[in-house]
């Protein structure tokens, strides 16, 4: 797994400097870690399971407070992983501001994921409006649309 110094590296080139002050921080992080290995294909070596605000590693959060150290990743600059976090990072736009906007969309393509083969869509969103229900039926919607590629 990354570690704690190239976790934060990789927020710099989200253009975010990430923070375990608020929960709001720590979320960001896991989603944003998530989405990074998730959309990007990444390897930063974490491991995440459901959690009640979304995909979750507890790996992560050890190596962010530095319980745990992780092993070296070198991303390295112009590399084909820097490539796909850029493009990460114009995917997500503004959402990138919002720890509830990553939590939609981790929690969305994680949902689809795990879904994918053994449900149709449909099922799986029905699953995620139960788990989820803070996000409007027209947010899922707008937000399933542009993360379906992905999955």
């Amino acid at each position: 797994m990354a570690t704690k110094k190239e976790i934060i590296d990789l927020f710099e080139n989200f253009g975010v400097k990430p923070s375990l002050e608020t929960f709001s921080d720590r979320k960001s992080i896991q989603k944003l870690v998530y989405l990074t290995e998730a959309i990007s294909n990444v390897d930063l070596g974490f491991t995440f399971t459901w959690h009640i605000y979304g995909p979750y590693s507890p790996g992560l959060t050890r190596v962010m407070f530095e319980k745990e150290k992780g092993t070296p990743i070198h991303l390295k600059e112009n590399s084909n992983e820097l490539k796909k976090i850029r493009e990460l990072k114009n995917f997500l736009g503004k959402d990138l501001e919002s720890s509830d906007k990553l939590e939609l969309i981790a929690s969305l393509h994680y949902v689809l994921s795990v879904a994918k083969g053994k449900k149709s869509d449909n099922e799986a969103l029905a699953t995620f409006h139960k788990v989820k229900p803070q996000f409007s039926e027209s947010e899922v919607n707008e937000y399933y649309k542009k993360i379906k590629p992905y999955v």
